[in-house]
């Protein structure tokens, strides 16, 4: 889907008397407020587990999608599974109750199917889009500038060391924002594949 995607794995939610576990409990409800989707990962394999997680779903708060991931489903067999997940969905309403293992990677593609449905319908549209870091804003409009002077530019003739100027200038504003972009890395790729200055 071209997507990026940040997971966090963060502590279980669980009964405990431990007071580091239950810090780290309280982290994990403090990250799941500012995240997009929770995905719970329950052990299909342990009714404990399964009742805890029903217990503790209600604490996830925010506005984020959430989705129940059963792992280890190939340690229960089928009709078990589908009895699991019938008994789950009950309980849990709109919230997706989806099978999967490591061992037989089964239900990865229903597991990349949510995730991309989810990240579409939460998306902005390309009209929706607002940047709320003023660095950001700023890096964003330079290199608007920058792109208007190199197209002004490549329309009049301007000397193509002048052009590639421009072009450095728009990489290394939207390299501030992403950290991600080499401007000698791609200026060298433009040379090299389309013999400009030589």
């Amino acid at each position: 889907s071209g997507l990026q995607y940040r997971f966090a794995d963060t502590a279980g939610l669980r009964d405990t008397e431990d007071p580091v576990e239950i810090m780290g409990i309280a982290r994990t409800l403090e990250h799941a407020k500012r995240a997009k989707l929770l995905l719970v990962l329950v052990d299909a394999s342990s009714p404990e587990a399964q009742r805890v997680a029903l217990e503790l779903f209600h604490e996830l708060d925010g506005n984020a999608r959430k989705a129940l991931l059963l792992t280890k489903a190939d340690r229960v067999p089928d009709s078990a599974l589908g009895e699991l997940r019938n008994r789950l969905v009950g309980k849990l309403g709109d919230v997706p109750v989806l099978l999967w293992s490591s061992v037989s990677q089964g239900g990865d593609a229903e597991l990349k199917g949510l995730l991309d449905r989810i990240a579409t319908e939460t998306l902005p549209e390309a009209e929706e889009v607002v940047v709320t870091n003023l660095r950001h804003y700023q890096a964003l409009a330079e290199s608007d500038g920058e792109l208007t002077r190199l197209l002004a530019g490549l329309q009049s003739g301007l000397s193509q060391e002048l052009l590639a100027f421009h072009l450095r200038r728009v990489i290394a504003h939207l390299g501030a924002i992403t950290g991600e972009i080499g401007v000698e890395d791609i200026l060298g790729n433009i040379f090299q594949n389309f013999c400009i200055g030589k």
